[in-house]
């Protein structure tokens, strides 16, 4: 019981430093690059469930410069919700699309769970719903959260709010 305890725990100790190591490593600076990482971490955690998906992704991705605590943010976002749905939905199947429109990157994540009995107190009180409001913020996005046959997560940010192209820009200009 303590080594499935020990194990557990090293195991999300290594997955977080690996996070971290991946948020700061600037050649992934790219939305590009980020997409393929919240890609390839959702497949896995989806996989090992065997929680059925289907992911839409942007055909194509400009090529956009994000730090790495934008990169973090978002990729912690859509692994709080992917958790959720792992942990508490009894989900069977999500649908996640991914889309940049009109200057927006836009992520949608909904699952066919049992949803939530109190929204209002999961928001108040549920650490994960709390802590991708704070991503949410933090990026100066906006999220949603609705009962829609299951739990439907929404958010959406302005490109120019996460990239890091003026800062860039403005570099080049100095010279």
């Amino acid at each position: 019981d303590n080594l499935i305890k020990i194990s557990t725990h090293s195991k999300e100790l290594l997955q977080k430093m690996t996070e971290i190591v991946w948020a700061l490593n600037i050649k992934n600076d790219t939305l590009d690059q980020l997409l393929s990482y919240i890609r390839l971490k959702t497949v896995q955690a989806l996989d090992e469930t065997g929680i059925l998906y289907k992911m839409v992704m942007p055909e194509i991705v400009p090529p956009i410069m994000i730090n790495g605590v934008n990169r973090r943010h978002l990729m912690l976002l859509v692994k709080e919700a992917v958790n959720n749905i792992i942990k508490h939905a009894g989900a069977d199947f999500v649908d996640i699309h991914f889309s940049l429109t009109t200057g927006r990157l836009e992520i949608r994540i909904h699952d066919n769970g049992k949803g939530v009995v109190d929204m209002q107190a999961a928001l108040q009180h549920g650490n994960g719903l709390h802590n991708m409001q704070q991503h949410a913020k933090m990026l100066g996005g906006r999220l949603s959260i609705e009962q829609n046959g299951g739990i439907c997560v929404k958010f959406s940010v302005a490109l120019s709010k996460i990239s890091n192209e003026s800062v860039i820009s403005n570099e080049q200009t100095d010279d």
